[in-house]
């Protein structure tokens, strides 16, 4: 009997050291599991295309979803802060691979829900008091960078909206992104933009903003950012990603403007030389240009009986040629008169047909409003 019961304890004992073993054995694996999780983070999905958007929740918190895991610090700064203290944030978490967040009373909530999410236990403040959020604050910037980021390789675009985009833009690169800020929620409005998806068409790219519209919205206009000619300063929209600064006039013609008083090679250098001077007082592109005179309104009906006389088109199409090659935009200046705009500009549009030059009609002389199509 002793002898059995001795056997039934062992063989407890045992039992017991094999469970014991087994939970060591799980816990151990879920520690390496965990491990690994930081150190080799999921990357956004090759070729996948989203438009991340929330009313009420500014972009920097929409693209620290987009690029970030986890963190134990990130940094904030006031809404009211001066330019300094916003620049100095960002740097900040550019330095620590960290996200940064602009803070205002209506932004606040949704700061705080990302806080937690991403697991902050203290949060770095630069400048004046913020607004309250549900963290710990200090001004100490020797935090750690331990964040665990997923935006590497991902195209993050944004469309510039003030400190805040400061703030997105910083939060991308700290979690590894590439980011555009553009002028406009559009794709086609960034030459850079055209550039990067053309050079990676496989990297994901994720849009930040409801102003991109929906997904099928933003997929149509990535279609046409890849495959459509750009325009002279890059991009495929006219407005409001450029300015234009243009020689007016008419080949030949020296009396209507001083695109007609002088070749072309040396309207092309006076095209250019002009944008250049324009360029340090513009906040976007300068685009030299010719707008060039195609249809005078005439007092008299002539032949047609519409009140305007053409150019040759076979004078204007080498103007056309060269400034598009020489990346001058070119604006063909229709007078119509009586003439149906529309049946004017199919006249045209046999002097050459691609990206680089469109039309604008002055109806009836330069009293009435001026349309560029």
């Amino acid at each position: 009997m002793a002898r059995n019961r001795t056997g039934s304890t062992r063989s407890r004992v045992i039992g017991a050291g094999a469970i014991g073993l087994a939970v060591v054995v799980l816990v151990a694996a879920s520690a390496v599991s965990v491990v690994a999780d930081k150190t080799t983070p999921a990357r956004l999905v090759d070729g996948s295309v989203e438009v991340v958007a929330e009313p009420g929740v500014p972009d920097s918190v929409l693209v620290s979803r987009t690029v970030f895991a986890s963190s134990s610090t990130a940094v904030v700064v006031a809404q009211a802060a001066n330019a300094s203290d916003v620049r100095a944030a960002a740097d900040l978490a550019r330095a620590k691979r960290v996200p940064v967040f602009v803070l205002a009373e209506s932004t606040a909530p949704a700061v705080s829900t990302e806080l937690r999410r991403l697991g902050v236990t203290q949060a770095v403040r630069i400048g004046a008091a913020t607004a309250p959020v549900d963290v710990p604050e200090t001004t100490d910037t020797d935090l750690p960078g331990d964040a665990v980021s997923t935006g590497s390789g991902t195209l993050v675009l944004l469309a510039d909206s003030g400190s805040d985009t400061v703030a997105a833009v910083a939060t991308a690169e700290a979690g590894a992104a590439e980011v555009i800020s553009m002028p406009v929620a559009d794709p086609r409005s960034s030459g850079e933009a055209l550039a990067r998806m053309r050079a990676k068409p496989a990297m994901p790219v994720r849009a930040i903003g409801a102003n991109f519209g929906t997904v099928e919205q933003f997929k149509q206009q990535l279609n046409l950012a890849r495959n459509v000619q750009e325009l002279p300063g890059g991009g495929q929209l006219m407005f409001p990603s450029r300015r234009v600064v243009a020689l007016y006039g008419s080949p030949g013609a020296p009396e209507l403007g001083p695109l007609g008083r002088q070749s072309i090679p040396d309207s092309i250098k006076k095209a250019k030389a002009l944008a250049a001077k324009y360029q340090k007082f513009s906040p976007v592109p300068v685009v030299p240009g010719f707008e060039i005179i195609v249809t005078v309104a005439s007092a008299e009906p002539g032949p047609g009986g519409n009140y305007t006389s053409a150019l040759d088109v076979e004078k204007i199409r080498p103007w056309v040629d060269a400034a598009g090659k020489a990346g001058v935009y070119v604006t063909l200046d229709l007078q119509p008169g009586r003439m149906n705009f529309l049946k004017q500009t199919r006249c045209t549009a046999t002097c050459c047909w691609n990206r680089t030059w469109g039309w604008r009609s002055t109806r009836n002389g330069a009293s009435n409003p001026t349309r560029f199509i």
